[in-house]
């Protein structure tokens, strides 16, 4: 049997109960579940303590001042995992505040994984100001090609994106694979740039 992948050190921001942790947990070097629930930390480690013996290390995310939790762990992570989170903050911004501390967490070539709710071309959602709980899932919605390009102006490089329109949960998820360049590539970037 082929050995498991080892996808290094992973982050999991907005962990929740560690349902996707358990998943990747036993295919980490170290495991950082980050969220702004201690409760679902508390879950999380329990959760990824039944499936695997990878270290797992609780972060827990002030959501004043998400900043602040990564604290000494600049550039230190392969894997930055982030599912069913951004279309939960309270609009494009503060999402994209996530992808700047994504790009701060990983080392050069290392890769964001992050979902999305997407709208179409045309269509600007509606602010949600009152009933959030009901509208909870579409706070925050980008375009496609605009989270594509918002990506980069955040220093992650879109890679890959996997579009599901439509499945037994919801609708217009978007997933995208987002790598930090390597100095080499920044280089090479720049160096491109200044001929042109």
């Amino acid at each position: 049997m082929d050995n498991p992948p080892d996808f290094g050190v992973v982050i999991d921001w907005g962990c929740g109960g560690g349902a996707n942790a358990a998943a990747i947990a036993p295919t980490a070097k170290r495991f950082i579940a980050a969220d702004v629930s201690r409760e679902s930390l508390d879950e999380c480690v329990r959760q990824v303590g039944t499936v695997c013996s990878t270290p797992i290390e609780p972060l827990h995310i002030d959501i004043e001042h998400p900043e602040r939790a990564i604290t000494g762990l600049e550039d230190s992570c392969d894997i930055f995992l982030c599912l069913y989170v951004l279309e939960l903050t309270t609009g494009p911004e503060e999402a994209l505040r996530i992808l700047r501390i994504a790009e701060r967490l990983l080392v050069p070539g290392g890769m964001a994984f992050v979902q999305i709710k997407y709208h179409t071309a045309g269509f600007r959602p509606p602010m949600y100001k009152r009933n959030y709980r009901r509208n909870l899932a579409n706070m925050t919605t980008f375009g496609i090609d605009e989270f594509w390009l918002r990506s980069a102006e955040c220093g992650l490089t879109p890679q890959l994106i996997l579009l599901v329109p439509e499945n037994q949960l919801d609708s217009k998820y978007a997933y995208y694979a987002l790598t930090k360049p390597t100095v080499g590539a920044t280089l090479d970037s720049l160096a491109a740039e200044n001929t042109q």
